[in-house]
Order: structure tokens, then C-alpha cells, then sequence
């Protein structure tokens, strides 16, 4: 299995030249870097700060893998800025698109709760089915789950958002790939089923996978088409469903199944390091995540 790792500009504080020199340090083929940072705004840039971008990563020999951005808490719902959210986010289109077609990995916020799908029980065989077998009585039924409850409201918002916000790819011609941290992959699915853009995708996050309660093999057999980016971390899980980050490997994402299962759904994209959640976070955190990723690998 041929893999592709990236890092997180953050790790290197933001600093571009440090980032790219320590992407070529571990032998990561990319970088990953933020829309805008106290260090450098991306969709400010002129013609000449376009070139010296390139330049640096060119002689690093990285590629810029994904810019990111977040929308912010209120996500695109009615309560937020939207138009402003847009300009934002085309801005940010046209600087990737410049800046070699990198991909835009976007953290959406707050989203819509997904509706849920009701599954039939299998059918209880009768007593001439089954023959001889003393069939028990059936078990009291269990407390009924909530069901989110809808706001057409806010779902119209969101798809109204992100079909401008897919007008804007197409015309750049760069892929955009969502993550939310405040909604289950559900509502990101459901997000991106609405709008039908053949450029959107989803921003992987395994430890977010932790926190939802959907069985893991449903998710990924559903999500696993969409997947244009992965990030590399790791987190356990606690009471209500709370991760706290933990090292790659000491955390309770299978990361050697997941290769595997991002193997076979034909995903061959980059896998990037993040350490920014850790207490001890850094380069020496993104080394000892990239030796032991690359050793089940190979394994």
C-alpha cells in the first residue's frame, strides 16, 4: 500500500519556510496550510507573494496539498453572515486555485441535524417456520431514540450556501472538502447529498468518527466515495461521547484497519498530521505519528 502523507502548517507555528522544511525533515510529500494566519493571509497575496510561495514549496520539493478554513460556530445558518461566508470562501477558491488547484478543506460548524432513516426489524419467523425451535418471548421494547427534529429553515440556508459556494469551485476548478465539528458525519453527508457537486467532498477526521454514534462500518461503506482528504490523528473516547486527543496508535482509532478500509474504497489521497489537540504537540509529535503509520503500512 503506497501511501501519501502531508503536515499541518500549525506544527511548524505557520511559518511557511519552517513548515516546508520540516515536511522534507519527515518525508512528507505536502503541506497543508491555513486560508489565513497571523503569519500570512493566502487571499491577500500578490502576483510576487503567489511565486515566492511556490517557490519555497518547490524547493522543499512539497506540494501544497489543501488550504484550510472554518466558517466559524453558527456555521451557515440563518443567524450567520452568509454572504460574507461566501465571499470568504471564493476568495480563498481563487487563492487555491492560484496557488496550483490545492484543495479547500473547510470546517462547516453548526449544520442542520440529518434525517433519520427507520430500518425494519427482520420478520419473526412463526411457530410452523421454525419447526421444533421453542422460540422465546420477545423482549420488552426499549426506550424510543429522539428524532432530531427538522428546520427547513436552516437546511435551506446551508444549501443555498454551498451551491453558490459550488458555482464558485467549478469556476476555479479546486475541490472542496467538508469536516464539521459541531455535527455528525451524517449531517455532512446529508449536506453534500442536497447540493450534488461533482467538486465537494468530505474532510476525514477518524477521531470525529469516535464521537458519532454510528456504527463505523455503516459509515465508511456510505462516506467512503466521498472521501478527498484524511487527517492523521488519533483520541479516545469518554463519557457523552467526549475525545480527547492522544497520539497516533494510543488511541482507540484502528488506524491499521482504517488503512485498509481507505484502501479498498480506492481513496489514494494524502493523510495529514496534525498535532495542534495534543498537550505535547510539534514536530517531534508528527515524526513519531509518520514512523509508526509508515511501519503498519508496510507491516
Amino acid at each position: 500500500m503506497h501511501l501519501k502523507f502531508s503536515i499541518d502548517s500549525a506544527i511548524a507555528g505557520n511559518d511557511l519556510r519552517r513548515a516546508a522544511a520540516l515536511a522534507r525533515q519527515v518525508r512528507a510529500e505536502g503541506l497543508v496550510l491555513p486560508a489565513r494566519s497571523s503569519e500570512q493571509d493566502l487571499t491577500g497575496l500578490s502576483g510576487t507573494g503567489r511565486r515566492e510561495v511556490r517557490h519555497v514549496l518547490a524547493s522543499a520539493q512539497v506540494q501544497l496539498v489543501a488550504v484550510r478554513h472554518a466558517v466559524g460556530h453558527e456555521g451557515l445558518s440563518p443567524k450567520g453572515d452568509l454572504d460574507a461566508a461566501v465571499e470568504t470562501i471564493a476568495a480563498i477558491l481563487r487563492a487555491a486555485a492560484e496557488l496550483g488547484r490545492a484543495m479547500l478543506c473547510v470546517d462547516l460548524g453548526l449544520l442542520p441535524p440529518a434525517a433519520l432513516t427507520e430500518v425494519a426489524a427482520p420478520p419473526r419467523p412463526t411457530p410452523e417456520q421454525a419447526g421444533l425451535i421453542l422460540l422465546p418471548d420477545p423482549a420488552p421494547p426499549g426506550p424510543t431514540p429522539a428524532i432530531p427534529r427538522r428546520d427547513p429553515v436552516f437546511e435551506s440556508s446551508v444549501n443555498a450556501v454551498l451551491r453558490e459556494i459550488g458555482r464558485q469551485a467549478d469556476r476555479c476548478g479546486v475541490v472542496v472538502a467538508f469536516s464539521s465539528s459541531l455535527a455528525s458525519m451524517a449531517s455532512i453527508q446529508q449536506a453534500i447529498a442536497a447540493v450534488a457537486c461533482p467538486w465537494f467532498g468530505i474532510d476525514l477526521d477518524p477521531t470525529a468518527m469516535l464521537a458519532d454514534d454510528e456504527d463505523r462500518d455503516a459509515l465508511l461503506s456510505r462516506i467512503g466515495p466521498l472521501i478527498r482528504h484524511v487527517k492523521l490523528k488519533d483520541a479516545v473516547r469518554g463519557a457523552g461521547n467526549r475525545v480527547r486527543a492522544v497520539p497516533v496508535g494510543d488511541g482507540q482509532v484502528d488506524w491499521r484497519r482504517m488503512l485498509r478500509d481507505l484502501d479498498a474504497a480506492g481513496y489514494h489521497g494524502f493523510l495529514t498530521v496534525e498535532t495542534g489537540d495534543l498537550p505535547h504537540s510539534g514536530p517531534p509529535a508528527a515524526v513519531a505519528a509518520l514512523e509508526r503509520v509508515r511501519a503498519w503500512s508496510t507491516g
